[in-house]
């Protein structure tokens, strides 16, 4: 049997939302307004790769400066 890579494996709109932590009307916000993360659009359902969350996630790393002390 093939094993199945976890890139395959579509988040819903509701699944990927708690994932971030944040509401599905939040991910809806956000699409509407061109941000948050890529995601896939299939007829009128939204769904997102869990490397796209990923993706999302690192880009929001803010790194302190150590001078700030």
């Amino acid at each position: 049997m093939a094993e199945i890579d976890d890139d395959e494996l579509l988040l819903s709109d509701k699944e990927a939302a708690h994932k971030l932590h944040v509401k599905p009307q939040t991910m809806a916000a956000w699409r509407s307004r061109g941000q948050g993360p890529a995601y896939i659009k299939v007829g009128r359902l939204c769904f997102y790769r869990p490397s796209h969350l990923k993706e999302y996630l690192n880009s929001r790393v803010i790194k302190p400066s150590a001078s700030a002390a």
